[in-house]
């Protein structure tokens, strides 16, 4: 249905008028819609939760680190508390 979903899209068509056209009940249609949306996000994404990975501790001089898939890093030199990294990701101040 993948394919029938990107004609849907190039056709300019509302999805009522390209579903009577193609002979298409519309909420089949619209299940398709969905998770066509949902594959080209991406699940994870979709959820607003991205994977993390919890490593073994390194021999590095830090507690904790936090990775962002843009690379940047944050790393904790001592233990931090949940409310405290809750505090530093919503720029309120401790």
């Amino acid at each position: 249905m993948f394919p029938v979903v990107e004609l849907w899209q190039s056709s300019g068509q509302t999805q009522k008028e390209f579903c009577q056209e193609q002979g298409i009940k519309p909420h089949v249609f619209t299940y398709w819609v969905g998770k066509y949306k949902k594959q080209r996000a991406g699940s994870d994404e979709t959820t607003g939760f991205v994977p993390i990975a919890i490593e073994e501790q390194r021999s590095e001089s830090y507690y904790a680190e936090i990775s962002y898939p843009d690379g940047t890093r944050l790393r904790f030199g001592r233990s931090v508390s949940a409310e405290q990294i809750r505090q530093l990701l919503t720029g309120r101040t401790c």
